[in-house]
């Protein structure tokens, strides 16, 4: 029999106090040693010498522009935390809390990696229709930008991206909705709950310079992310459509974007953040409905 998704926690240790160690750790390995690691690798890319000879405040400076600029050294000092939070999630989950890692995803039934493909899938065609919609209303708003970097940059990203997606996906909506479960039995409550926590972390994003509405559609991320992981009784959609969601830099990024990648188009002038609201409200809801809402018509 398949066990719920949020009863999860019940496997394994659950103790409190497993938490208020589990939840630091991990991080801290996103924090401080994800920090070393980009340190390191940022001060080698950019060969830094560490004689003193360079100002304190030109070192970060040299590292921001380089975390901002679309390139290889770029994209990995913003994604080599990632791989790194992975290794304390692990740990916690398999030494703290003493239950399968996989359970995460699915509480004790296989992974369905068939249905994860399909979310992305799914996502992926709502993302170009948006996108050709905008191209249709606004051509000039898409700058053609392509450079044979993108071709060398392209694995890196199907590898490291999907990491990323998947840690966060394992960490807010497994580890941290799972947990929180165990106290709130209110699904709506934990729904909002999920997506501020998810809101809270992306508030430093630099799209967050277009206005406060952008915090809203984060949390409504967070939160569609929660429904629709609580309604399919696992995270593979969820973690699908994250992934397919970030790929999309692949193709389109706006100037702010928080993904220094080279895209094939870049686009000017980035929608109103009411607009981005309204788009992510539409585009949640419809793909709910062709996964959730005709089971609901089939059954009346």
């Amino acid at each position: 029999m398949t066990q719920n998704f949020l009863a999860a926690a019940n496997q394994g240790k659950n103790n409190w106090w497993r938490y208020l160690i589990g939840i630091p750790l991990i991080l801290s390995f996103y924090a401080i040693l994800g920090s070393i690691v980009v340190l390191v690798f940022v001060l080698i890319e950019l060969k830094i010498p560490l004689d003193g000879s360079l100002p304190a405040e030109t070192i970060v400076t040299k590292m921001t522009d380089l975390m901002k600029t679309p390139s290889i050294g770029g994209y990995l000092s913003v994604n080599l935390p990632f791989p790194i939070t992975l290794i304390g999630l692990f740990i916690t989950i398999v030494a703290i809390h003493q239950r399968k890692f996989s359970s995460l995803i699915r509480a004790n039934s296989p992974i369905q990696w068939r249905r994860m493909l399909l979310g992305a899938l799914v996502w992926n065609l709502i993302m170009w229709g948006y996108a050709g919609l905008g191209y249709l209303l606004n051509p000039s708003n898409f700058v053609w930008s392509y450079t044979s970097l993108w071709w060398i940059m392209l694995p890196i990203a199907l590898v490291l991206t999907p990491i990323q997606t998947s840690c966060e996906e394992l960490f807010f909506r497994g580890y941290l909705m799972q947990g929180m479960a165990l106290l709130m039995k209110n699904r709506i409550a934990l729904i909002i709950a999920n997506g501020i926590l998810f809101m809270i972390p992306h508030l430093g994003n630099p799209e967050m310079q277009r206005g406060s509405l952008m915090a809203l559609g984060y949390f409504t991320i967070g939160a569609a992310l929660a429904a629709i992981t609580i309604r399919d009784n696992g995270l593979e959609l969820a973690m699908g459509i994250h992934a397919a969601n970030n790929l999309q830099v692949l193709f389109f990024s706006p100037r702010d974007s928080a993904l220094p990648f080279p895209s094939l188009w870049r686009i000017t002038t980035p929608d109103a953040p009411i607009v981005d609201l309204a788009y992510t409200l539409v585009a949640y809801g419809l793909f709910y409905y062709l996964f959730f809402g005709r089971q609901k018509n089939q059954q009346a």
